[in-house]
């Protein structure tokens, strides 16, 4: 087990005891969580993605109203990913609501459905508060981190979509990340807003700039 499996692990567990989820479901389902993670063809969304929000949030957890369902949302985001899907967050949240419930954990089971869900970026996010617009912000901390590491997003995003030809990439990746720069503000909390909207800003911009080439 590598070193950052092993700290997912703890993470885990720590997470898994303090809201009484037995150790018969503990186990299991970090087993399925690693599996679904490490599935052929993901290049981003994967274990290494889980860290760096659980990262984030622990950076920010003074904002949270419910660091659990918050947690828990992280973990379980991307639990189904299909490049060609438009209903990955719709399907990963259905399975975490499913999840929770038959681990007798049902009161965590709405609050995460609806944190997963909230990625979608619909066109209301800017109306998303306390811990729906915490969580969605977390979701685009790649954004705002080094050029370095977000060139590198930018591949693995490319890597995951194999599937299309480049005109048909490009076209499609333009109009998501000009979506993004239209924003009055690509984060919604001032934590993330103040760490990382201007970083955020100039790699959209170097990649817009890259793709339109």
């Amino acid at each position: 087990m590598n070193r950052n499996v092993k700290w997912l692990l703890e993470q885990w567990q720590r997470l898994a005891e303090s809201i009484g989820m037995t150790g018969q479901f503990q186990t299991a389902m970090f087993q399925l969580l690693q599996k679904q993670y490490s599935e052929e063809g993901r290049h981003h969304h994967t274990l290494e993605r889980i860290a760096m929000h659980l990262k984030a949030l622990r950076s920010a957890r003074r904002l949270a109203d419910n660091e659990y369902a918050l947690e828990l949302a992280i973990w379980f985001q991307n639990y189904i990913y299909k490049p060609d899907s438009e209903s990955n967050e719709q399907d990963s949240a259905e399975y975490a609501h499913d999840f929770l419930t038959a681990s007798n954990l049902s009161g965590y089971a709405d609050t995460v459905f609806d944190l997963i869900v909230a990625t979608k970026h619909s066109d209301d996010w800017e109306a998303f508060a306390g811990d729906k617009g915490l969580f969605v912000d977390i979701d685009l901390v790649v954004l705002g981190q080094k050029p370095e590491v977000f060139d590198a997003y930018e591949e693995q995003i490319r890597r995951e979509h194999q599937h299309l030809s480049d005109e048909t990439f490009r076209e499609e990746r333009l109009g998501k990340l000009r979506k993004l720069l239209a924003r009055n503000s690509i984060y919604i909390t001032d934590f993330f807003y103040n760490r990382y909207e201007e970083q955020a800003r100039e790699n959209l911009e170097r990649s817009v700039t890259a793709l339109s080439a």
